[in-house]
């Protein structure tokens, strides 16, 4: 009798784990067939629609959010899996501020938008439109120093005193289905950089910017009649960066002051998030905070020479301590991006490249390969961490040529790159396997 009983339990485990492998194998299976690459389309335009596209992957639900500005200054939204099926849609408001950037939350099925205002009027008209040219230069001992140089008067510059207005920004938090949960005020506005990241454990981390006007300065060390005059390096901005929790409890505010300006376009500060530090940067200007918001270091990267500036910067979230630093040669005569540095807990390892500034960092992977792209070139680039090409292809989808954005190329879970593009009547999709094939 005992026998019986030993032996129906034993044939009873066996059934069961015979069921669950089954389970197991189905859902590899089904994995497997996933497309390793495509090109797809999220959705069809009924007329000609030219705004940019923003794309977050969520990998708590594993689907994309996809926002666009429709023709009624509303937005479209698209909650689609990795597939490009089972397309939720909905119109959302986000006021009349212009649309930064939106993040995927990695904690649950949500995401976030910033929108910001860019309020920058004009006083009334100076009667001069000279300004000052600045340029750095090593001093005897090896340090870098700003030099006036140089006056420069541009017709088609001419400042005509512009006035400090306040600016703001606001952070909202959507469900996966586009419904509000939560929004926030902030101070600041913000510009060309990267506004947002996200954290394992549900927090956002915002980036908000005050970019003061000019100054008129009204003597001169030149000429009694070049005044007033505007000189760029003397702009003291500001930049601010926040964290709230998951439910909008702001976590801290810290704000880094007296940020210079060395051209009329150079503030461009942007946000980075590792798995262990936030970095910072502008032009010039390199900070590196920890995950609550201390100061740890900045620094100037200037590099062998006095001419070397903050092009670009990106992290990795899964990697401690670590960042893509794009440098540009900002000689008067060249506009190069000089290099990239990669660096982790140890030394960074320097990429030597010489291409056009309209290469845009988009994404590094949890394996610290990187990814650069052109719109000006419509082509995809993926390095690795010693800088060594892994594929370098042009982007052509028959006689038409796409390139790609920061805020709308992401990576899945898996590494997977993706990219959604505006073909002015539809919202296309491309998937590139790991030779950067989409077809």
């Amino acid at each position: 009798m005992k026998k019986s009983i030993f032996l129906l339990i034993g044939l009873t485990l066996l059934f069961f784990n015979c069921k669950k492998k089954s389970k197991d194998d189905s859902l590899l299976s089904n994995n497997s067939s996933i497309r390793t690459k495509f090109k797809d389309t999220l959705v069809l335009h009924s007329g000609n629609n030219y705004n940019d596209i923003y794309a977050t992957y969520c990998s708590f639900s594993d689907r994309f959010f996809v926002i666009q500005k429709n023709a009624t200054a509303l937005y479209d939204f698209y909650n689609c899996d990795i597939e490009i099926n089972n397309t939720i849609s909905k119109t959302i408001n986000l006021g009349s501020e212009s649309l930064i950037e939106i993040k995927a939350s990695k904690k649950d099925n949500s995401f976030y938008t910033l929108t910001a205002t860019n309020n920058f009027p004009q006083a009334p008209p100076t009667l001069i439109n000279a300004y000052v040219l600045n340029n750095y230069i090593m001093d005897s001992s090896y340090h870098c120093i700003s030099k006036i140089y140089d006056y420069t008067f541009d017709d088609s510059f001419n400042i005509n005193g512009e006035i400090k207005v306040n600016n703001n920004s606001t952070l909202n938090k959507f469900d996966g289905f586009g419904n509000l949960m939560w929004t926030k005020q902030l101070d600041g506005n913000y510009f060309d950089g990267k506004a947002l990241e996200t954290d394992q454990n549900g927090n956002v981390y915002v980036l908000t910017a005050s970019k003061h006007p000019l100054t008129p300065k009204l003597s001169s060390a030149y000429s009694s009649t070049l005044v007033p005059y505007y000189e760029f390096v003397t702009d003291s901005n500001s930049i601010s960066i926040y964290k709230f929790d998951n439910n909008g409890n702001q976590e801290f505010k810290k704000t880094l002051l007296n940020i210079k300006n060395n051209t009329p376009n150079s503030f461009n500060p942007s946000l980075s998030l590792s798995k262990t530090t936030i970095t910072i940067a502008n032009t010039d200007n390199l900070y590196m905070l920890d995950l609550d918001g201390n100061l740890i270091s900045q620094n100037k990267p200037i590099a062998n020479t006095c001419y070397n500036y903050i092009n670009s910067i990106i992290s990795s979230p899964f990697i401690n301590h670590t960042f893509i630093n794009g440098q540009v040669n900002y000689l008067f005569n060249s506009n190069r991006l000089g290099y990239l540095a990669f660096y982790n807990s140890t030394a960074p390892v320097i990429i030597s490249q010489s291409n056009n500034l309209s290469y845009d960092f988009l994404v590094i992977d949890n394996l610290e390969n990187i990814y650069v792209g052109s719109a000006l070139n419509s082509t995809i680039k993926k390095l690795n961490n010693n800088g060594t090409v892994l594929y370098f292809n042009s982007l052509l989808d028959g006689n038409y040529s796409f390139g790609l954005s920061k805020r709308s190329t992401v990576l899945d879970l898996g590494n997977s790159l993706y990219t959604f593009s505006n073909k002015i009547d539809q919202i296309a999709v491309y998937k590139f396997d790991s030779d950067g094939k989409f077809n």
